[in-house]
């Protein structure tokens, strides 16, 4: 973001864990400059994950936050598991971050901060701008299940995951009704796919 900065150190003190071998992904501390909003933060201190259950779990649990920002990321990685951003999508960093949770095997979390996020207070967003946030995390959801589907992932985590977000768009749709707000065509279509297929997920477990 144009805003915000790295420290100095940044790149080496990221990189430092790397003398000891390769990694998928290594993050680092964030500090929140100009708001006493609360963001996602990282929470696992100096470590080092070896599984995927483990780095998975620890995004599901919000333990590293889904920014794309302050994170080295192996370049051979990505190309071979394909993980780029969607075109004209809002929240693709969320998309992104889980398909990368999804995939990685080994992750370092740096324990220090190493960028500096400055949030702006007159950014709160209008009705408009919600609306177009809910209807992108929608959209993000369907995604999701879709990159699950087309890579015959399976695991108990990807669906708690996706129905807690789910239920965050639910309850603005919910809310937008009883408001008497007016919802698009694609978005209620988008919405409809999802609760379908979540829906159809959690009876087959049953």
């Amino acid at each position: 973001d144009s805003d915000d900065y790295i420290s100095s150190d940044c790149i080496s003190k990221l990189a430092a864990p790397l003398t000891e071998g390769n990694c998928d992904i290594v993050i680092g501390k964030y500090t929140i400059l100009g708001s006493n909003i609360k963001f996602p933060t990282l929470k696992l201190g100096n470590k080092k994950l070896t599984c995927n259950d483990d780095i998975l779990g620890a995004y599901v649990r919000d333990e590293w936050y889904m920014m794309a920002w302050n994170k080295l990321c192996n370049l051979s990685f990505i190309k071979s598991h394909s993980l780029y951003f969607k075109e004209g999508l809002i929240h693709e960093d969320d998309l992104w971050s889980f398909q990368y949770a999804c995939w990685a095997q080994s992750l370092i979390s740096v324990d220090v901060s190493t960028y500096y996020y400055c949030a702006r207070e007159d950014s709160i967003m209008g009705a408009s701008a919600k609306m177009s946030s809910i209807k992108n995390h929608s959209l993000v959801l369907k995604y999701m299940i879709n990159f699950l589907d087309s890579n015959h992932l399976i695991h108990p985590l990807y669906c708690g995951h996706l129905r807690n977000k789910y239920q965050i768009v639910r309850n603005f749709l919910v809310k937008s009704v009883s408001d008497g707000i007016r919802l698009d065509q694609d978005f209620l279509d988008t919405f409809r796919y999802v609760s379908t297929r979540l829906d159809a997920d959690k009876g087959a477990k049953d």
